[in-house]
């Protein structure tokens, strides 16, 4: 709960094969449910776990908020795409920038 609300794993065989970290935000006075990251290990690649971890955050979040939100870089194109496929459509386009500072 320090950096996110909920985190969903995915399991194959029994063992750990992706994840999807959810946070909890407003918007405008919207209630929003945001994916910050997705991951799918290499070798799980290519069975759909990123879709189904898509859909279950989207079955799971309909219905309690406003809003679901994904952030990604535009040029990941498969994370793009797996978005789009999911419903999601293009809202804007911004440039962050990070400063790591400090040795913690």
């Amino acid at each position: 709960k320090k950096r996110g609300e909920e985190l969903l794993v995915a399991l194959l065989d029994g063992k750990p094969a992706g994840f999807l970290a959810i946070l909890a935000t407003e918007s405008q006075g919207r209630r929003c449910r945001v994916i910050d990251l997705v991951a799918v290990n290499r070798q799980s690649r290519g069975r759909g776990i990123g879709n189904a971890l898509v859909r279950s955050f989207i079955q799971r979040y309909a219905g309690v908020c406003d809003l679901l939100r994904v952030g990604t870089q535009a040029a990941n194109i498969p994370s793009v795409r797996l978005y789009e496929r999911s419903g999601f459509l293009l809202e804007e386009t911004i440039y962050v920038m990070h400063a790591h500072v400090g040795g913690d």
